[in-house]
């Protein structure tokens, strides 16, 4: 129904700092069920929608309440729906007519969309983030997104309400008395989210790696200031870091091909989305965990340099956490790769740098890196990465 699928990806994406949800907003026409669809959305999923309209809120609803304390200082007593939202097991915040919030309420938001902090109160991993908004030609006293704020969220603009006849199976049960059925427990899908979690990321931060050194104008491309699209989703650092963990999600969540473009784009844009897709389709990676444990196979290609980048790349975010599954075994198949392809050496020197950054270096006694490391030693001493 709708973007509910999206959503339902975006709510369950890690973030950050082992946060949960990728904050996004939904803009539509009004009466198309936005409001009530990111509340069912998010009680089939199990979690508690707690609905804040932004736009009858002033900046002390997202900051608190100044509290003088008794040695001369100032604290911020928590706002009633911060409070709702930590005591929640799981819970999802929609901040509800979101454009219709003067400047003054957006520029609080800033520090409670990126740092989960409201005034001093710190916000739980698990509270997740979501906004809903008229067309700007339909809000009322809208006001536009600063570039500021609208980059801490991904945009889902044209939101479809529902089709005739999933309103019509609405209406013929509105008004009943059943009860609200959970579909889904929070705690069990996040943990099947992260049980996939580093394979899935490893391949999409392999493919962003790739695209991003082939296309390094889209890495920051923010709109003129005062233009409307600076209001949108566009590309910048902290965007395709969110791009790069909806690409993983969507794989966990099984989006299609136009759901995984909606949602990817949501974060960087149309116009980048459009090259990223043209790009992809010419793309044929292998599983980085299948691949480092022998069940599959990669030739490098003189004329595929991109596709190896993303390979190698793929490779090294699955092995760099310390914590990473089979991580001395399925490194030292990587140094081997590495040595194996030392002619392409200015391909695989950022995966080289980044697994020395991440100390994999020498795991187990493998020649194989004493070797790659050797080949980069004077280039590496220059950078600082060698002791």
């Amino acid at each position: 129904m709708a973007d509910t699928k999206i959503i339902h990806a975006a709510l369950f994406t890690p973030g950050v700092g082992g946060n949960w949800g990728l904050p996004i907003r939904i803009i539509g026409k009004p009466g198309t069920a936005k409001s009530s669809l990111i509340v069912k959305t998010a009680e089939a999923a199990g979690l508690t929608p707690i609905v804040v309209i932004a736009s009858l809120r002033d900046p002390t609803d997202f900051l608190g309440i100044m509290i003088p304390q008794e040695d001369g200082t100032i604290r911020y007593a928590p706002p009633p729906w911060a409070l709702e939202a930590n005591n929640a097991e799981h819970s999802v915040v929609n901040f509800d007519e979101i454009s219709s919030a003067p400047p003054s309420v957006q520029a609080v938001l800033h520090r409670v969309i990126l740092e989960r902090v409201v005034g001093d109160y710190q916000l739980k991993k698990t509270v997740r983030f979501i906004g809903a908004m008229n067309a700007a030609e339909d809000a009322s006293g809208a006001y536009d997104f600063s570039a500021a704020l609208a980059n801490r969220f991904g945009e889902l603009g044209d939101w479809q309400g529902p089709s005739v006849d999933e309103w019509c199976a609405w209406l013929s049960s509105a008004g009943s008395d059943e009860a609200k059925v959970v579909s889904v427990r929070a705690d069990v899908e996040e943990a099947r989210v992260m049980q996939a979690w580093p394979v899935a990321y490893a391949m999409a931060a392999g493919l962003a790696i790739s695209f991003i050194k082939s296309r390094p104008n889209l890495l920051h491309a923010q709109p003129p200031s005062g233009s409307p699209a600076a209001s949108g989703a566009w590309p910048s650092r902290r965007t395709w870091e969110m791009a790069t963990r909806a690409i993983a999600s969507s794989k966990i969540h099984d989006l299609s091909e136009m759901e995984f473009d909606r949602f990817v784009g949501s974060f960087i844009g149309g116009a980048a989305m459009a090259e990223l897709r043209a790009w992809l389709m010419n793309m044929d990676l292998p599983d980085p965990s299948e691949l480092l444990d022998g069940q599959a196979t990669f030739q490098h290609n003189k004329d595929r340099l991109d596709r190896t980048l993303a390979v190698f790349a793929s490779c090294v975010a699955l092995v760099s956490p310390s914590g990473a599954e089979k991580r001395a075994e399925r490194a030292g198949v990587l140094w081997k790769m590495l040595k194996d392809n030392l002619d392409v050496a200015d391909i695989i020197y950022p995966a080289v740098t980044a697994l020395s950054r991440a100390e994999v270096k020498l795991v187990a006694g493998y020649p194989e890196a004493r070797a790659v490391l050797a080949k980069f030693y004077p280039i590496m001493k220059m950078a600082g990465l060698t002791s």
